[in-house]
């Protein structure tokens, strides 16, 4: 009788079965990566910039719109005013709207924190913005129990972008617009303004 043999396939010495990439396929793959970076890197900058602009000018906005709704909801002057430092213990109304700013309830009504007055809010814009200014350089407004504002104000912010001439920069500058009678327009493009 015949036995059965078991035969089993043999590899070629020497050769073994290929793993990982070539360096072609490598090298393919690199320059694919490179080119969807240099498309994605420049929209990036974009959005991050209209992020940035949008996030201050809407967060001032709240801030607004806070000291006016407070004026009316207590019966008193609100005033919203910069701060060079909002996270003092005790903070007090200063000059650069991009540090920050106060909204307290003026009792005695000079814009500036007194020791009856009684601080609701203090905020800042997101460290991210290039620039927060009131145009006309006021540094504070104050809202009377009525809901009117003493004085129109316009801000601007602006991203955080190098050249000011870019689209990317033109495209985003927000125009915060307060005017007497309280109302809150915001307004797109370095064309627009208040």
């Amino acid at each position: 009788m015949f036995a059965p043999t078991l035969t089993f396939p043999t590899r070629a010495r020497g050769l073994a079965p290929q793993r990982g990439l070539t360096l072609v396929e490598l090298m393919v793959t690199l320059a694919v990566a490179a080119i969807l970076a240099m498309v994605a890197v420049p929209s990036m900058q974009s959005f991050l910039a209209a992020r940035s602009s949008a996030g201050g000018a809407d967060q001032l906005m709240q801030a607004i719109r806070l000291a006016r709704s407070e004026s009316l909801k207590r019966l008193a002057p609100v005033t919203i005013c910069a701060t060079s430092d909002p996270n003092a213990a005790s903070p007090d109304c200063g000059e650069d709207w991009k540090s920050g700013w106060l909204v307290f309830v003026d009792t005695d009504r000079d814009a500036t924190v007194g020791a009856n007055d009684i601080v609701l809010k203090v905020g800042a814009p997101p460290a991210s913005i290039g620039g927060l200014a009131e145009d006309g350089g006021a540094a504070s407004v104050t809202f009377e129990a009525n809901g009117l504002a003493g004085n129109a104000m316009a801000f601007t912010v602006t991203p955080n972008v190098s050249d000011t001439s870019s689209s990317t920069y033109t495209a985003n500058v927000q125009h915060v617009c307060v005017t007497v009678a309280g109302q809150i327009q915001l307004k797109k493009g370095s064309g627009s303004s208040c």
